[in-house]
């Protein structure tokens, strides 16, 4: 009977995260696709009270202040928005809902590397290496929150060392970008 049941504490917070996941990702889908945000809250708030401090409790936070802000429920919806600031006060998601125009400027940092990347990557395109690294390295050290281009940077900067200095140079890149 307890042949598939966790027993270890490895297998158990496994089984812990797949709940948390799915919980999640069934109260997004409740209040998104399906329009359907009393659903999600009760999910939401289902996850927060018996999964506390998981690995989506932020998001679900922030998007119990949505779901309520959907519901015109703006007690509940403060009253989430306090707890998000207070928890994770370092977080994007406290300062989204603490400043509405920080969403606009993390857009405008996500469009400044993304053609920052493209320069990148067309002056290796067309052949420019040394600029394609110079650009890369400049992408590399941008103060940015947006982790998701460093590999896409280093991925150039290992191209262009392998154009520019040999196999031995890419490779060493290439171990770096691992």
């Amino acid at each position: 009977l307890l042949g598939d049941y966790p027993k270890t504490q490895v297998e158990k917070a496994a089984v812990r995260q797949e709940i948390v996941d799915a919980m999640y990702t069934l109260a997004v889908t409740y209040r998104e696709r399906l329009q359907r945000p009393e659903l999600a809250v009760q999910l939401l708030e289902d996850l927060v009270r018996r999964f506390p401090r998981s690995t989506k409790e932020i998001e679900a936070l922030y998007s119990l202040i949505l779901a309520y802000g959907a519901m015109n429920n703006s007690e509940k919806e403060n009253e989430y928005r306090e707890l998000l600031i207070e928890r994770y006060p370092q977080s994007k998601f406290a300062k989204i809902v603490q400043d509405p125009d920080f969403i606009n400027t993390l857009q405008q940092e996500e469009q400044k590397l993304e053609n920052h990347y493209r320069k990148a990557y067309l002056s290796f395109e067309s052949g420019n290496y040394e600029r394609a690294r110079s650009l890369s390295e400049q992408g590399l050290r941008m103060n940015v929150s947006d982790e998701s281009y460093m590999p896409k940077f280093m991925m150039i900067k290992a191209m262009t060392a392998g154009k520019l200095q040999g196999r031995e140079a890419y490779t060493r890149e290439l171990t770096n970008l691992v």
